[in-house]
């Protein structure tokens, strides 16, 4: 008689391995955790990976902040803003942690100015009705920026042309103030409606200190915002044009300005948008204080370096203006702080 010794295999040997805590308890979740949900713009919040066996497998997880991934665990908080954080392992995702970043920054305001975006022509019989608004408003009060943009005349340029086709212009004039409100017909008599966009409450300011090295015009921005912007979240952009003044042309006018007559003559247009150091649209900046350079070629349509200034503001991602200043060559600004 023959003795047969059977053997059988269990469930859990024929199963691949599948994770676990080295007692063969699968991994079937992960959790994300934070040494805080909160801090001050600079400090550090590391992240801690854990499964739901217990085990801490942070080394081994990809951990995201914002869908940014982060290297160490750690992350240093940038800016006063809400911000989310995940992580994977082995294919799990895990919780996701909402974060939120404070400002360090004082409270403070500063003057706000308007800025007044004239689409104009030398052919356009109407323009000088927003030239005499422009005039009446500059006359009014000195916190106001205007420039004009010229298309299909003497004075166009590619600036100009993207600025058009930007806002879609298709009738002249039009006149935008802070690039998103457009000025309401006839503008000499809404004067006011420019002048009450300026103030003493701005958030945010700006300092410029143009320069001309050879044929290089460039310009420092100082940029400072208030500790409660209430835009610091989002896209901010700023603008950089070049613009001249005292440029002599003839100018069609169908109104009863300037005298009325159906030319003026050797009229002189001012604040006349020559080129840009940034697109049109605006470049994407940092929301933390302080100081960025731009640079460009003296664009060759300028006639007298000694009548160009540049014009630079900053807009939230709705694309309206925060704040405008202007400065001539050679000039060096502070803060308009109040």
């Amino acid at each position: 008689m023959s003795l047969a010794v059977v053997t059988s295999c269990s469930k859990k040997d024929e199963d691949p391995d599948t994770g676990g805590d080295g007692g063969g308890n699968a991994v079937t979740s992960i959790t994300l955790e934070a040494s805080s949900l909160q801090g001050n713009v600079g400090d550090v919040i590391t992240f801690t990976v854990k499964t739901d066996t217990g085990e801490d497998v942070t080394s081994s997880s990809a951990i995201t902040v914002s869908g940014t991934s982060i290297s160490n665990a750690s992350y240093t908080i940038s800016s006063p803003c809400s911000f989310s954080a995940v992580a994977g392992y082995n294919g799990l995702a895990s919780n996701t942690l909402s974060l939120t970043g404070n400002s360090t920054l004082p409270v403070a305001r500063f003057k706000k100015n308007v800025l007044i975006e004239d689409f104009t022509g030398t052919w356009c019989g109407y323009c000088p009705r927003v030239s005499y608004a422009t005039q009446l408003a500059k006359q009014q009060s000195t916190q106001v920026i205007d420039v004009g943009a010229h298309y299909s005349d003497e004075m166009s340029c590619q600036a100009s042309t993207d600025l058009h086709n930007l806002k879609n212009i298709t009738g002249w004039p039009t006149a935008y103030l802070n690039r998103k409100t457009l000025w309401s017909y006839p503008e000499n008599n809404n004067v006011s409606q420019a002048i009450n966009l300026t103030g003493n409450d701005g958030r945010m300011g700006l300092a410029l200190s143009p320069s001309v090295n050879g044929n290089i015009i460039s310009v420092d921005v100082e940029l400072s915002f208030s500790g409660d912007y209430e835009s610091f979240c989002n896209d901010n952009k700023i603008v950089v044009y070049v613009v001249e003044d005292g440029l002599i042309y003839d100018q069609s006018n169908y109104t009863t300005f300037y005298g009325g007559g159906s030319v003026i003559y050797d009229f002189e247009h001012n604040s006349v948008l020559r080129g840009a150091m940034t697109p049109v649209a605006g470049e994407l900046i940092s929301t933390n204080n302080g100081s960025k350079s731009f640079s460009t070629q003296i664009p060759s349509n300028i006639q007298n370096i000694s009548n160009v200034r540049v014009v630079a503001f900053v807009i939230n991602s709705s694309g309206k203006v925060q704040n405008v200043r202007a400065a001539g060559i050679g000039e060096t600004q502070t803060l308009e702080i109040i």
